[in-house]
């Protein structure tokens, strides 16, 4: 149980964990994700999701608990273009270059 680092009772731990969001994924408004879960690169959360464990790569995942409806292929280099500046698009390009 996530208490936001207070405990709801004296006899319960505190648990805190480290949450990773992987590169390219669409968070959609008012999920929740649960301390401890990553979302894995190009992954998709639908709206109102609750995330209680990790997300593999390229997946899209919906409901509570969030459960996978879809996994797709993309090449791992793709990134959404019509959404970024062109400048960023450059930065992201050069630094898979090297």
């Amino acid at each position: 149980m996530d208490t936001d680092f207070h405990q709801t009772s004296p006899d319960r731990e505190i648990r805190k964990a480290t949450i990773i969001i992987g590169r390219n994924c669409w968070i959609a408004s008012r999920v929740t994700i649960l301390p401890g879960v990553s979302i894995g690169d190009h992954s998709v959360i639908g709206a109102g999701s609750i995330v209680i464990k990790d997300v593999q790569p390229k997946s899209i995942v919906v409901g509570n608990p969030a459960k996978v409806i879809c996994q797709f292929e993309c090449d791992d280099n793709w990134i959404r273009n019509e959404l970024i500046p062109d400048h960023i698009k450059e930065q992201f390009q050069n630094n898979n270059n090297k």
